[in-house]
């Protein structure tokens, strides 16, 4: 059951990007798409709160008395919410699985090594560095494959693979790193505010809600109406339920960290968010233009999954 569950969070990572990505194509804004997403998930986790009876908001006096970082988490996700759509749209379910994942390795080596986020500091090992390797190793060959043995044996351009520009895509893919990044020091800073409020539910909540009113001001600052939503009326039913996956996430989590540690629920989120990612490029799913998956890029992301497995399990 745990497995499962691991795998399906993953799964769901990657069906609330694609979805979120088809609500900004028909309200016309990554900001009103994203603002959505977090409204829907604050909702629901606020339901959540009333009904296991506990405080929607925390009081005061521990508001005050806490660093101020601990209230950021919900900053970087609504960043990252944003940005997951953007890229989505340029380098396809894929690439938008991978290289966030590669961010938030790196990242997470360096916040267990260095303590940072007031985590238990723990030394990065020769074997975890041996995964980041796999892991870029992974990378470059699920990615860059084509266009190296294109350089290397000076072949003709396929046209049908449909890349972005080389220097356009790797803008990109730098901008799915950073997001990556930002995830793995979300995942700290909202388990120290879990610490704190003691109850990650609530955590999870203030997570939310932070990102979804600075998600408001910014849209409301920069585009200043939210008349797209009318556009999205009569569309398909599921371009709303992003938030939904997103709030299925944290709740999921909260169960299965207890059971099996976050290591090991890491390395079954990422084969979710793989095979949701294939899933959706392969077959096409959400009106996403298919792109089969070639036998190198398979190749890559078993290679990319045994990093991760060195790194989280060791």
């Amino acid at each position: 059951m745990a497995i499962l569950l691991g795998i399906l969070m993953g799964f769901g990572v990657a069906i609330q990007t694609v979805i979120n990505t088809r609500l900004r194509i028909y309200v016309g804004s990554p900001l009103l798409a994203s603002t959505v997403s977090f409204t829907v998930g604050s909702v629901l986790l606020a339901l959540a709160l009333f009904i296991l009876g506990e405080p929607i908001f925390p009081e005061f006096h521990r508001v005050v008395a806490s660093p101020w970082w601990f209230w950021i988490g919900g900053l970087l996700g609504a960043f990252w919410i944003s940005a997951n759509i953007l890229v989505f749209q340029q380098l396809g379910a894929v690439q938008t699985a991978i290289f966030p994942i590669f961010g938030q390795v790196v990242m997470g080596v360096m916040i267990d090594h260095f303590g940072w986020f007031n985590v238990l500091t723990k030394p990065v090992t020769k074997v975890q560095l041996l995964g980041v390797v796999l892991v870029l190793t992974g990378i470059v060959i699920a990615v860059a494959w084509q266009s190296i043995q294109q350089l290397l044996f000076k072949r003709e351009r396929i046209s049908h693979m449909d890349e972005p520009p080389a220097m356009g895509a790797w803008k990109w893919r730098l901008f799915a790193l950073i997001g990556g990044a930002m995830i793995a020091s979300q995942s700290a800073i909202n388990t120290q505010l879990s610490h704190l409020l003691d109850s990650s539910v609530q955590a999870s909540f203030i997570s939310f809600f932070v990102g979804m009113v600075a998600l408001l001001l910014i849209l409301l600052i920069k585009e200043r109406q939210v008349s797209g939503l009318k556009l999205a009326m009569g569309k398909p039913w599921w371009i709303w339920i992003g938030g939904v996956l997103g709030a299925g996430f944290v709740v999921m989590s909260v169960i299965l960290v207890p059971w099996i540690g976050v290591g090991q629920m890491l390395v079954l989120i990422l084969l979710g968010l793989l095979l949701g990612s294939f899933c959706v490029d392969s077959w096409g799913w959400f009106g996403v233009t298919r792109k089969p998956i070639r036998a190198f890029q398979w190749v890559g992301m078993i290679i990319l999954v045994s990093g991760v497995f060195l790194i989280r399990l060791t």
